[in-house]
């Protein structure tokens, strides 16, 4: 009476995507020799080389000489990386104004950034100001605490430097002291402002970027109280009108 075949196989093991290992099998009882056989692959031997690319658990399959016994046994392979992937959370993303990135990368340990225009940061959240308007390559990779290594490139669009002000009171009083309704612009080519009183009737409109309201209608002052305006205007860098409104007071 011959011992049964049993097997003792190696551990599992973690590696990085790509990575090879050596898993094996012994083989101890049944009836003299024993005979192995890998179907992943077909070798015949008790250790193997495998490169897996995610996680795969390998068969074995052992006889003995006489075929009286036959057994198998499978073997873990974990394939373990990060996953790197950001998103900007930054409104707007202009030139010369920080920009603020998120780290999504899940299994992350190390961080790598490159900003596209020869920036760089190992920061987890970096923010990065460019200088100039356009498109960049923003590249994050990731290593995670057993060396493997993962990496995401996202274009991003920097935006020229966009600024609009506008009062919100005025005391067209004659003082010279914050007498008009103006407004400041950066970034801006093209408006159209209009303003109403409290019955919808445009008092004063303009598609001058410097407009001045001085607080008249058809050459008289208005009340004092609130009035709406509604402005109209094209950024530099795009073609599309948007639209911005508000109100603004007149004092005494």
């Amino acid at each position: 009476q011959s011992p049964p075949l049993e097997l003792s196989v190696s551990p599992t093991v973690y590696l990085c995507p790509g990575d090879s290992t050596l898993i094996s099998v012994e083989a101890s009882g049944g009836f003299g020799s024993h005979y192995y056989y890998w179907p992943h692959s077909g070798e015949t031997t008790n250790q193997v080389w495998v490169t897996p690319f995610s996680t795969s658990n390998y068969q074995v399959q052992v006889s003995d000489d006489c075929q009286t016994f036959n057994t198998s046994a499978s073997i873990q392979v974990v394939v373990v990386k990060p996953d790197a992937n950001f998103t900007i959370i930054s409104d707007p993303v202009v030139e010369n104004l920080p920009v603020s990135f998120q780290n999504l990368t899940t299994n992350g340990y190390v961080y790598e950034w490159y900003f596209g225009d020869g920036g760089y940061s190992e920061a987890v959240h970096p923010n990065h100001i460019y200088d100039e308007p356009g498109i960049y390559e923003v590249t994050l990779i990731a290593t995670d605490s057993k060396g493997c290594v993962d990496s995401i490139t996202i274009p991003i669009q920097i935006f020229k430097e966009f600024y609009i002000y506008i009062p919100n009171a005025f005391i067209p009083d004659g003082d010279r002291f914050n007498e008009v309704f103006s407004g400041s612009f950066i970034g801006v080519k093209e408006i159209q402002i209009e303003i109403y009183n409290r019955w919808g009737q445009m008092l004063f409109s303009s598609t001058d970027i410097n407009f001045e309201w001085d607080g008249t209608y058809k050459g008289r002052r208005v009340q004092n109280g609130t009035y709406v305006w509604k402005l109209t205007y094209i950024p530099e860098d795009r073609h599309d009108r948007e639209l911005f409104t508000g109100h603004v007071t007149v004092l005494e």
